[in-house]
């Protein structure tokens, strides 16, 4: 096993322990708060809730009201999203360079870093 090889696989490791550790403490600390809510109806108002999450999130609408910045910000916010698609396939090469290289994601093919 080479230096690189050895290196991912304790990366890898303790990426799990840690994700393991701190999501069992995450887990029931909304658990908790869960328990003490009370229930509120996710699915009143499903129209009008799904318009407002397309016209004001999707679509940015509100940052229009000044033109230029608005419009620079739209672009720079759909880059970034589009740019995040790569992240997960970076990991994963980073993460499992020990078992092969050139890993590809199924959806993402070849598109990233």
């Amino acid at each position: 096993m080479s230096y690189y090889a050895a290196k991912s696989l304790v990366v890898l490791l303790a990426l799990l322990i840690s994700l393991a550790v701190f999501g069992r403490r995450a887990y029931w600390l909304l658990w908790d708060n869960l328990r003490h809510g009370r229930p509120s109806g996710p699915f009143r108002q499903i129209v009008e809730r799904t318009k407002g999450l397309v016209t004001f999130v999707a679509g940015q609408l509100r940052l229009f009201r000044l033109p230029a910045p608005g419009l620079a910000h739209f672009f720079v916010f759909w880059g970034f999203i589009i740019l995040s698609l790569t992240i997960p396939q970076a990991i994963v090469e980073g993460l499992v360079a020990w078992a092969r290289s050139g890993i590809v994601l199924p959806i993402l093919g070849t598109f990233g870093p």
